[in-house]
């Protein structure tokens, strides 16, 4: 069984701190054979800026002009010292970029990307998730505006896989939310087939596993779903943003995929997907 880690971040993304070398023999450890590298780059409509989170508060795409230029040098550095061993994507995970089209398409002609992994990482007042205090909204509301959001992603064309469907559960701790989220099931076979009629893959996003949820997103039922409206390819991504968790959950996710009968992309090349058994 093939095992790969699409979804991982450095010291480019802003809540990241390792080097590519330090994610690279993570996943030798982990016994992995592709990593993608997808570090933020997170679109806002023109003329708005990030207001920023702690640790940061900083706009990343403000990062990315400061030290982007030193990231694919590690990155052409790894591959040469791990050749043989480990498929090394340059990918970057890309947050709304339906807020600004033009922007982004700027910012993603200026890299030689492999790999675009999309995600919705704002509200609709374009508050991160991260920032909001969930005892006080209307979580069902938010939800509801999550996934007519994640169809703008989709619809915007960008995007070779869409991380992270259920982003804002990951905050939802001590609410009581039904985190199963079949009430929004005719919201998410929208979005599936949107998905299935632009090529988009879904992520299997193992961050949960390490967090208080303890489980792998989305929730199962919608892959048998996803499946079923015509969805065939999978990436599979820890979320790690510590050397320490890359590779978590991978094999569980890759194991949830074949019982489904999905079929896992192994690395992308020049956004097409590449599948090993």
């Amino acid at each position: 069984m093939f095992l790969s880690d699409l979804h991982m971040h450095t010291w480019l993304s802003l809540d990241g701190e390792e080097h590519v070398a330090a994610l690279c023999e993570a996943a030798i450890r982990q016994g992995l054979g592709a990593i993608a590298i997808t570090d933020h780059w997170d679109g806002f409509p023109a003329g708005r800026r990030d207001a920023g989170y702690a640790p940061h508060f900083m706009d990343s795409r403000d990062f990315w002009t400061l030290h982007g230029e030193a990231l694919f040098p590690e990155i052409c550095a790894a591959r040469e010292a791990y050749q043989g061993r480990l498929q090394i994507v340059y990918g970057v995970e890309l947050g709304q970029p339906q807020l600004n089209p033009e922007e982004t398409r700027s910012f993603l002609s200026s890299h030689a990307f492999d790999f675009v992994l999309a995600s919705q990482h704002l509200n609709g007042n374009c508050e991160d998730y991260y920032t909001l205090d969930y005892e006080k909204i209307d979580l069902d509301a938010l939800m509801q505006e999550c996934f007519a959001l994640e169809l703008q992603v989709v619809r915007s064309g960008i995007a070779d896989a869409l991380a992270h469907i259920d982003q804002p559960v990951r905050l939802m701790k001590h609410t009581g939310f039904d985190l199963r989220l079949s009430a929004y099931r005719d919201q998410i076979a929208e979005l599936l087939r949107e998905a299935v009629s632009h090529g988009v893959a879904l992520e299997l996003n193992t961050h949960g596993l390490r967090n208080w949820y303890h489980r792998i997103s989305p929730p199962e039922w919608v892959l048998a779903l996803y499946r079923d409206l015509g969805g065939e390819f999978v990436t599979i991504g820890s979320d790690a943003h510590h050397a320490s968790d890359v590779g978590a959950g991978v094999r569980e996710a890759r194991e949830l995929a074949d019982r489904y009968g999905l079929r896992a992309v192994s690395w992308f090349e020049n956004h097409e997907p590449i599948l090993l058994p």
